[in-house]
């Protein structure tokens, strides 16, 4: 509940005040119901220099803003019984081996580890690729091989000692719900 004051100034901004504000430069906006879109509106441009206007069909890379959702489907799972948050999830990889090291070895790495960036892997974050780039594999992304443009994900770190954000056990998230 917010609170004002008689004498307060009370500032209302519209979505493009916003967005020049945070020098945003489109967003896109979906209202989802009952698994249909609802309604879709698409704001600013999807390409300055040009003035193209971003529309419903804007593709945009989601980046760390799919976290969420990839954790929503992973707790459905759980929940469902189809996978669990304390087993190893060597466990679960069938086309994948994440590589051993003094970090990993006889160590248990969960699916609670990836989710809370406590499993001690390496790779942040990914970059983006161009329209013209061949897309890689989600295992030559793990391996970090080309054309992928990032480096192997690998035990850095043992395992819940600390805090390390990582991307790359996110990905390995990915890996086990195409695995399973």
């Amino acid at each position: 509940r917010q609170f004002v004051f008689v004498d307060s100034i009370v500032s209302k901004y519209n979505i493009i005040d916003r967005m020049k504000f945070y020098k945003v430069p489109s967003v896109s906006i979906a209202v989802i119901s009952n698994g249909k879109i609802e309604w879709a509106k698409a704001y600013g441009y999807s390409d300055l220099k040009s003035e193209r206007l971003a529309n419903t069909a804007t593709i945009y890379q989601a980046a760390s803003i799919s976290k969420s959702v990839n954790a929503f489907g992973i707790m459905k799972l759980v929940q469902d019984g189809k996978l669990s948050l304390e087993k190893d999830i060597r466990g679960y990889l069938k086309s994948w081996t994440l590589s051993e090291n003094e970090f990993s070895k006889g160590k248990t790495i969960t699916l609670k580890n990836l989710l809370s960036h406590t499993a001690g892997l390496s790779t942040n974050g990914f970059m983006a690729y161009s329209k013209t780039d061949t897309l890689p594999t989600i295992n030559q992304i793990l391996n970090g091989e080309r054309p992928a443009n990032s480096e192997t994900v690998k035990p850095i770190l043992p395992v819940n000692t600390q805090f390390k954000y990582s991307g790359g056990g996110i990905t390995i998230i990915r890996k086990i719900l195409d695995d399973n």
